[in-house]
């Protein structure tokens, strides 16, 4: 099991915890690929209506990359997979559901 003991209080106690190297080296490169794709995606959407904002988004501040795993079998793979599935499992139940899919990104204050 990924969880501890001590994961599972800080949960209680904080509202979430941190799974150090949970997630395996190909997983996050596939997570970085698609965050990048779906970036680029959005940015040059921005750029084509000359747009600072679309939804969320501000440009170079932050995005809101929503719903792309329906698209993306990479992701779709991720989500519905064993160690996503051993982690919401033991927190939430044999009753989970996806409600909202998303990258969050922020860039760095210059």
């Amino acid at each position: 099991m990924l969880l501890t003991e001590d994961n599972i209080r800080k949960f209680h106690r904080e509202g979430y915890f941190v799974l150090e190297g949970a997630i395996p080296g190909k997983d996050v490169a596939g997570l970085r690929l698609e965050c990048q794709k779906s970036l680029d995606t959005q940015v040059a959407m921005m750029e084509r209506v000359g747009a600072e904002t679309l939804g969320l988004s501000h440009k170079e501040k932050r995005y809101t990359l929503p719903c792309r795993h329906e698209e993306c079998p990479f992701l779709q793979r991720f989500l519905f997979g064993n160690v996503m599935m051993e982690i919401v499992m033991s927190r939430v139940g044999d009753y989970a559901y996806l409600f909202l899919e998303l990258f969050s990104l922020k860039w760095p204050r210059m």
